[in-house]
């Protein structure tokens, strides 16, 4: 405990030394000072300089939220943080919004689950400014059931498209998204520096419209995507058909498709698909469906024997 207090003594003297640093006065009072404060002045930076780089940012966060350490110092650090951290006042204010909805920071973290905690377009709306934000390296998104239309996936995949190279999922499971908002999500596959894995849009509205485009955009940019759900949407033969000729592309990586069929509902293992097969053969295979084996041809059913048989039968035996 006594080494303990010494070390929170030391920060907070070392801190407020380094407030002085930070206002403007600074300069005017150090040159009035002798070399040897001058050398003081760097020592004191060095020293904070190293105890800060060897923080954590979330225990950063916690330890400037402290009461005992120096109120306006805290202020002045924080302020200084946020303004080298993110671009803008929106993104301050969408960081805002997350924290008060997750009680904590999202920029310390890679995953974020809002999964029924936001109100629909307008919750979307309030933090798509952060995910714009180069400092978010956000890597995973879950939205489902949020109530979400083609308007907040503008948003989204607005958002996603000036900064696309983080996020590797992306789950909208559940919402309203319509063939609208897939044809959103197509654009933003078609973007070269489009980082998704796998996506999630499993009840979604989505028609046979909504497919084309997501086909069409995995066609022009295949080589991300290994997993997609598009289950309990109504895809119709045309979508199925589509998805099969995805399938059929070498460049595709898809490695899991779960899709609803009328005959079927699995998890489907992408297989890859000769192009000399028959194309129902070829369907079939591309959506992990095992074909009906040949059929064999019928014996006669043996002639029934009479009694002078049966006993010339037994008699050769």
């Amino acid at each position: 405990m006594v080494l303990e207090e010494k070390i929170i003594t030391f920060m907070k003297k070392e801190l407020q030394r380094f407030k002085q640093i930070l206002s403007p006065d600074c300069q005017e009072n150090f040159e009035m000072k002798a070399e040897d404060e001058g050398k003081a002045r760097e020592g004191v930076l060095k020293v904070a300089l190293h105890f800060l780089c060897k923080m954590e940012q979330q225990d950063l966060a916690d330890k400037l939220n402290e009461n005992e350490l120096n109120v306006v110092c805290q202020n002045d650090l924080k302020r200084n943080l946020k303004n080298k951290l993110l671009k803008s006042d929106a993104a301050e204010k969408a960081c805002a919004y997350l924290t008060s909805v997750l009680g904590r920071n999202p920029l310390v973290l890679t995953e974020l689950d809002l999964s029924e905690k936001i109100p629909g377009d307008l919750g979307v709306k309030q933090f798509c400014a952060l995910l714009e934000d180069s400092h978010c390296t956000l890597k995973k998104l879950k939205l489902r059931s949020c109530s979400i239309t083609e308007e907040g996936c503008a948003a989204l995949t607005s958002a996603l498209t000036l900064n696309p190279s983080y996020l590797i999922e992306l789950h909208l499971n559940d919402n309203e998204l319509g063939d609208s908002g897939v044809k959103q999500i197509s654009a933003l596959l078609r973007n070269p520096d489009c980082k998704l894995q796998k996506l999630g849009l499993r009840s979604c509205s989505i028609t046979e419209e909504g497919c084309a485009a997501l086909t069409s955009a995995l066609t022009s940019n295949p080589s991300h995507l290994i997993e997609m759900h598009l289950n309990d949407n109504k895809l119709g033969d045309s979508g199925v058909k589509q998805i099969s000729a995805l399938l059929r592309n070498p460049d595709c990586k898809l490695q899991t498709l779960d899709v609803f069929t009328q005959v079927q509902q699995q998890q489907v293992k992408p297989q890859r698909v000769s192009a000399a097969q028959p194309p129902a053969q070829a369907q079939n295979q591309a959506l992990g469906m095992q074909p009906l084996p040949p059929q064999q041809p019928m014996k006669p059913a043996p002639l029934p024997q009479t009694d002078g048989e049966e006993g010339a039968e037994k008699h050769l035996h």
